[in-house]
């Protein structure tokens, strides 16, 4: 791991809190992950992908662009992260380590998930909400669905396109969690049993902590196994990771709810209201991290806070 001392870290003097620059930091870093990117990335130079650098340019571009007005943790954390997520690459993330500002400051009564047949149903609501549980969502202020979860968490977590992704993250998409770069919703259509229903949402700050409700089992599907997408040597591909199937009569015939069997236990500790109070403390921020992963090797670049 190689460390850089970049501009995120807050500062102590004598025992004193320096003021953090968020503009500056994030100018700093998102500069840095650019250049980063461009000399440890194979994306440069790789001939099937010829539009990678100018992607890149682009998100260092837009990142620069909400630093001018970047004032808090969240405006710098939010726009790394979507900087990060924005290559779709499984293999190149950011974190921080220790306290994130994505705790959930308000929502609108109700939770959605990604189903089966890939539509956004309804799993948790409070009477006050005015949405009914199994409704399925069509569209919020003029967008899809699926163009409010991909731009609401999509946009954050990257790898949208995949199932997987949206099953285990969807449940986000109407959690308010202090990104100022998404918005508010303000009115939503869904279909409840045939009958369209618009609703205004209510945003409120939730009392119970609805994490728990996001990184569920995916909603119980019985899938059968790809082994009728038979490839030119006789083997097959689970249609969401294309991973060789051997092909067999027995898999083909066989029906099994494996996302109800395989529980996912991933629960992320979330940082309580006075942690989040003093998250930019220099101790509570810890190690800010961009990772390039290739070749069974990784390539680290963070930075330190300063103590």
């Amino acid at each position: 791991m190689r460390i850089l001392a970049l501009a995120a870290a807050a500062l102590l003097v004598d025992g004193t809190k320096v003021q953090m620059d968020w503009g500056a930091a994030l100018r700093t870093d998102a500069t840095a992950m650019h250049d980063a990117i461009a000399v440890n990335h194979p994306g440069p130079v790789n001939p099937a992908d010829p539009g990678f650098s100018a992607r890149n340019d682009a998100q260092l571009e837009r990142a620069l662009r909400r630093a001018r007005t970047a004032k808090s943790f969240a405006d710098y954390f939010y726009a790394m992260q979507q900087y990060s997520a924005s290559f779709n690459d499984g293999h190149l993330s950011y974190g921080v380590w220790r306290s994130t500002p994505d705790v959930v400051q308000r929502w609108p009564g109700f939770l959605t998930r990604y189903d089966a047949g890939g539509h956004q149903t309804v799993v948790i609501s409070e009477p006050w909400s005015g949405v009914p549980l199994g409704a399925r969502l069509l569209s919020c202020d003029g967008r899809s669905a699926d163009e409010v979860a991909r731009d609401r968490v999509g946009s954050r977590v990257g790898r949208w396109a995949l199932a997987s992704q949206r099953e285990l993250f969807g449940a986000m998409t109407f959690l308010d969690v202090g990104d100022p770069y998404v918005g508010t919703i303000q009115r939503c259509r869904f279909d409840e049993g045939g009958d369209i229903l618009e609703v205004t949402l209510k945003w409120q700050a939730p009392k119970q902590d609805l994490y728990r409700y996001v990184f569920l089992p995916p909603i119980n599907r019985e899938v059968t196994h790809a082994c009728c997408q038979t490839g030119r040597n006789g083997s097959t591909s689970h249609p969401s990771t294309a991973i060789p199937i051997p092909r067999s009569a027995s898999n083909c015939a066989k029906r099994s709810h494996i996302f109800a069997t395989t529980p996912i236990r991933f629960v992320p500790h979330r940082p309580s209201s006075s942690t989040f109070a003093a998250m930019e403390e220099v101790h509570r921020i810890g190690l800010i991290r961009l990772r390039i992963n290739f070749g069974g090797q990784a390539l680290s670049r963070g930075i330190r806070n300063h103590q």
